[in-house]
């Protein structure tokens, strides 16, 4: 039995909504967690330029 709240592959996901505060984690990515208990990377860190 399929699941009726699946998203069809071709069609984005619906937004996922914020459980807690966005972080910058171990890697230099803004992160959050959501209600889904996932972590969703918002942005990837700055390119440093030199």
């Amino acid at each position: 039995m399929q699941d009726p709240a699946a998203e069809p592959e071709d069609q984005t996901p619906a937004p996922m909504t914020p459980h807690a505060a966005p972080i910058v984690d171990a890697e230099g990515n803004l992160t959050y967690i959501g209600d889904d208990g996932r972590r969703y990377v918002v942005a990837p860190p700055p390119e440093q330029g030199g």
